[in-house]
């Protein structure tokens, strides 16, 4: 994660592993015409299912993915925003099944977002971009039965905010965006039929990627003031969710929580988290 921030996210072959239906062949046929570098009669695959298909079957949803795909690759924004619209209105279902097993849903939504906030991005809109990533983070939620995979999204999340942040010479939100995901950790409680994670590669990775933009008196100053937030954590429930509340550094954090917990409690929570491990243990050297 600590690579290019403007990662292409390849779904256009999401239909091999599936039946040899007709609209799966002509999907198939595009993509290798595409990958052929007859890129226009690929498209013209694709918008052949367009026109003729329904727009809730996985054909259509594959279909406009490659399609609002090759337009991304062009650099067409318009395009691009057409076909992102087209499979956000659409009557798609985000949990087509995908063979890929780190993606196992087809997640239309969520992808067509990046690939607006990827495109945004390398033309150095760095606001719209932002906003594509807000959205793909939470109205269009990436929809996994792994929590390996739901955290290593999350925590992806997370690092293209802080990166379109630091873009904008925002680093006091682009340090924000680390501590809030990096403090959000109540796994267990909020997957409950999921087997617990331990701590993975990439909040690891968030950690030390959050407290480099530190000095070693500032990591002092840090975890001198989280430890005092935890004291004065505040919960609040709103549409059917719970909250921990605390300020921190000027910001007033809202940390989503998944069971009945004291404040006192939640602060365990928090202290237990990847991130919190991570900057005591920088502090205690």
């Amino acid at each position: 994660m600590k690579g290019t921030l403007y990662i292409i996210i390849f779904i256009i072959g999401i239909t091999q592993g599936y039946s040899q239906s007709n609209l799966d062949s002509l999907n198939e046929k595009g993509i290798e015409l595409y990958n052929d570098g007859k890129k226009a009669a690929a498209l013209k695959c694709w918008k052949k299912i367009l026109k003729s298909e329904p727009d809730s079957t996985r054909a259509y949803g594959m279909a406009a993915n490659n399609t609002l795909f090759k337009y991304f690759e062009d650099g067409n924004i318009a395009k691009t925003k057409k076909y992102y619209n087209l499979i956000i209105n659409s009557n798609l279902n985000d949990r087509d099944k995908n063979p890929d097993l780190m993606n196992p849903y087809a997640n239309y939504r969520h992808h067509a977002a990046m690939r607006m906030a990827s495109l945004y991005g390398k033309n150095k809109d760095f606001d719209e971009a932002l906003h594509y990533v807000y959205l793909a983070d939470t109205l269009y939620d990436f929809e996994t039965f792994s929590l390996t995979s739901f955290i290593y999204n999350k925590v992806d999340m997370a690092f293209w905010k802080f990166r379109l942040y630091r873009d904008l010479d925002n680093m006091e939100m682009a340090k924000f965006v680390m501590i809030e995901r990096g403090l959000n950790n109540d796994y267990v409680s909020q997957f409950p039929d999921w087997a617990s994670a331990s701590p993975g590669n990439d909040e690891v990775e968030l950690a030390e990627t959050l407290f480099e933009q530190y000095s070693s008196n500032e990591l002092i100053e840090l975890k001198s003031q989280m430890d005092s937030s935890f004291t004065k954590i505040k919960l609040e429930s709103a549409d059917e969710k719970r909250f921990a509340i605390f300020e921190l550094s000027g910001f007033t954090y809202r940390i989503p929580i998944y069971s009945e917990v004291t404040p006192m409690e939640c602060a365990k929570i928090f202290k237990n988290s990847v991130l919190y491990l991570k900057l005591k243990e920088l502090t205690s050297k």
